[in-house]
């Protein structure tokens, strides 16, 4: 397939790379067609800062390296990566989220380059970069042969790939389920829904990247003041409850939100405020 030619948008110290066309629009419906610029996810990013942390230690970058982070969203892996002296670049679908992480970049004074591109279609040559990182990001390729093809392809011959995964259990588990069965009622259809790879299935991984592939559980806390004030934010600012609210009509969303309020409440460790924890994978292999 032949490659897109780009155009560079120079904003100082960062800068975002787009594809020809209305710069204003998605380059892919992918990540279960989720326009990832609605909303603030950066408010979410913010809150799986440490999981970006743990995977980049399991990366292990230095100064010299050339580092992909795929799905960047805000740039949290890039920017730990380019703090660590190595030349980084980040894709993601979002043109918004990336100008977040480019000014993120200027803030904290790091070079970086930032690209929109899909998930399964990643701009660069064979064997390109020295390691690849994704945080719950290359999860939600609608692909998972396909995702993980262009990961190997653009990384260099025994270079690292680190990625993280939720686990199927769990609060955010559930909620995810809830959300799911939502939009099934709502969406009379014929056809079953595509199956959804589990990323975090050690059997799929070693089929899909073979025998040198490592898999360690984690887990992340989220906290807030209550399950309901946790669960009105991500309605605010995120950008699936966003969606979803353009999806459902009125009665069948407020439902949902608070079916989802109801199981973070069951789920909740801390009596008086609001905490939940859920597991997740830093996945390593290599190319």
């Amino acid at each position: 397939m032949p490659r897109r030619t780009y155009q560079l948008l120079d904003i100082s110290s960062s800068y975002v790379t787009l594809p020809p066309g209305d710069p204003a629009t998605p380059v892919s419906d992918s990540l279960a067609d989720v326009d990832w610029g609605l909303g603030e996810y950066e408010r979410t990013a913010r809150e799986l800062a440490p999981a970006a942390a743990v995977a980049i230690d399991a990366l292990r970058p230095h100064s010299g390296q050339r580092v992909l982070d795929v799905a960047c969203g805000t740039g949290n892996a890039a920017l730990l990566a380019a703090a660590k002296g190595a030349t980084v670049t980040g894709v993601d679908a979002s043109k918004r989220l990336l100008e977040v992480a480019a000014q993120r970049a200027r803030t904290e004074a790091l070079e970086a380059e930032w690209q929109v591109a899909e998930l399964t279609e990643l701009p660069f040559a064979d064997d390109t970069f020295d390691s690849v990182v994704s945080i719950f990001g290359v999860i939600f390729a609608d692909d998972a042969q396909e995702a993980a093809a262009e990961l190997l392809r653009v990384a260099k011959p025994g270079g690292p790939i680190v990625f993280t995964a939720w686990l199927p259990q769990g609060p955010l588990a559930a909620l995810s389920k809830a959300i799911g069965a939502a939009v099934a009622e709502h969406i009379e259809s014929d056809e079953e829904p595509p199956a959804h790879f589990d990323w975090s299935d050690r059997a799929l991984l070693l089929e899909l990247f073979g025998q040198r592939t490592e898999i360690t559980e984690h887990t992340l806390k989220f906290t807030s003041t209550s399950a309901g004030a946790w669960a009105i934010q991500q309605a605010t600012y995120h950008p699936m409850w966003l969606e979803l609210r353009d999806t459902l009509d009125g009665e069948a969303y407020e439902r949902l939100l608070d079916d989802v309020t109801d199981l973070l409440a069951a789920a909740n460790e801390q009596p008086g405020s609001f905490q939940v924890t859920s597991s997740y994978v830093v996945v390593r292999t290599q190319a």
